[in-house]
């Protein structure tokens, strides 16, 4: 699935840099995204950690916003190597 690969790369990335931005709209809007993508492939991990993260940016909760973050990048490389085998 090289074409989710690659948009789910540049959404995670994408996320990153809303959160590094202090940008709370885009930072859920992106995980919203991807949370979507995520439960159509299967992917309820990073689609766990996507909903959480949009809660914390919804709440304004920047430190546990951030230790998700780290979260979907983990999950986001569980899938990718999962897709690339």
């Amino acid at each position: 699935m090289p074409g989710y690969h690659d948009g789910q790369v540049a959404t995670v990335e994408a996320r990153a840099r809303a959160w590094a931005n202090q940008d709370r709209a885009g930072t859920s809007r992106l995980a919203t995204d991807l949370r979507g993508s995520c439960r159509n492939i299967g992917a309820r991990g990073l689609a766990e950690a996507c909903l959480q993260l949009e809660f914390a940016t919804a709440d304004d909760r920047r430190e546990r916003s951030g230790v998700l973050l780290e979260l979907v990048r983990t999950e986001a490389a569980k899938v990718r190597e999962i897709l690339a085998a």
